[in-house]
């Protein structure tokens, strides 16, 4: 279960049951103890043409018509995340007086807006709003496209995106993370196949740590798969390493059942995390996808070098494909083909985009 305070100061369950925001006026006090993330506190709400705010003994008092509302303006801010750590919040009714004692009910600006975010990721899913971007990944030898990497993206009530790392720390700290991450799978497959992409190599990310028994974890974006008619073997579900995998045994054991069902796999951020060579030959992946820190600026950096020439070596040796990621420059580019490496994909071929296209 994971706290999230609203106005009630109530718990959050795991996986349905939210606080209800209040929808009535509100008062409530702002602070900050750094000057800067308090002056930019300031600015942010004054932005904001449906509050009233003042200054108050280096204290913010902001009142509006709906604290829920204030809070789903407050979740767009793209604050960091210390940010919202820091930012405090005490909540009180309109008719009260500032006072010490309001001070009590205190909670920083992350534990409500982590209610919010539960809500926005519940109706996201329960509406369907998941939509998957593909970006291409290029074939060296002949420089046409390989395949796509999908990529997940949310939208939000109002139609605006929501990046994937905002969804994914959001559902993180609210507990679902499991749900998130099985239906950024499922919309991945659905959407490649409502593109008539199944003659290319579709990469589809998932996260091993929200999977206990891949044989139950996994059984509805494999039944999917096979519903909208993939082969097997132009389906390759690649590890997000972001999320640390500690327990090589349990990764072996779901690389190794997708690998059953006829599927390919891949490693992500090679370089960064899967930098250890006999994790690498345990887990055996199809592809070894290298880090773009690893490929940024790779043709003026001899350590960069080194270590790219080095999982060259390791999987070519093991029959494992090559991709490096974030590719952006000529120069790097012509650096990894002269190196080796047998697929690319990157700013320089194209962004993500939600229509996949076979030519750049």
């Amino acid at each position: 279960m994971v706290r999230c305070f609203a106005m009630e100061d109530s718990l959050c369950q795991r996986c349905q049951t939210l606080p209800s925001l209040e929808e009535k006026p509100f008062k409530a006090i702002l602070f900050a103890e750094a000057d800067m993330l308090q002056e930019k506190t300031k600015n942010l709400l004054h932005s904001i043409p449906t509050l009233r705010v003042r200054d108050e003994e280096d204290l913010l008092i902001v009142e509006g018509p709906s604290f829920n509302a204030f809070l789903r303006v407050l979740v767009h801010w793209n604050l960091a995340q210390n940010e919202e750590e820091d930012i405090q919040i005490a909540p009180l009714k309109v008719e009260d007086t500032i006072s010490l004692s309001a001070l009590k009910k205190v909670r920083s600006l992350k534990n409500y807006l982590n209610c919010i975010r539960n809500q926005e990721i519940l109706e996201m899913l329960q509406r369907g709003n998941l939509i998957t971007y593909f970006q291409p990944v290029i074939q060296l030898k002949d420089r046409k496209v390989y395949g796509f990497e999908c990529l997940l993206r949310g939208k939000a009530n109002d139609g605006t995106l929501i990046p994937p790392h905002k969804i994914f720390d959001a559902a993180h700290g609210t507990g679902l993370l499991f749900y998130v991450d099985r239906a950024a799978r499922e919309s991945a497959v659905r959407s490649a196949a409502q593109h008539e992409i199944r003659d290319r190599k579709v990469f589809v990310n998932f996260i091993p740590t929200t999977i206990y028994d891949p044989r139950y974890c996994l059984q509805t974006t494999l039944e999917l798969s096979r519903k909208v008619g993939f082969d097997p073997e132009n389906l390759v579900f690649e590890v997000v390493e972001s999320y640390k995998v500690t327990d090589l045994d349990h990764l072996k054991s779901i690389l190794d059942y997708y690998k059953s069902q006829g599927f390919k796999t891949a490693l992500d951020d090679v370089g960064s995390g899967f930098s250890n060579q006999n994790s690498l030959v345990r887990l055996r992946p199809d592809y070894l996808k290298v880090d773009m820190e690893l490929v940024r600026g790779i043709h003026l950096d001899s350590m960069k070098q080194s270590v790219f020439k080095a999982l060259g070596t390791i999987a070519k040796e093991n029959g494992i494909t090559l991709l490096a990621e974030g590719v952006e420059t000529k120069e790097e580019l012509e650096f990894l083909a002269y190196q080796g490496a047998d697929l690319v994909q990157g700013y320089y071929f194209g962004k993500p985009s939600p229509e996949p296209s076979c030519s750049f």
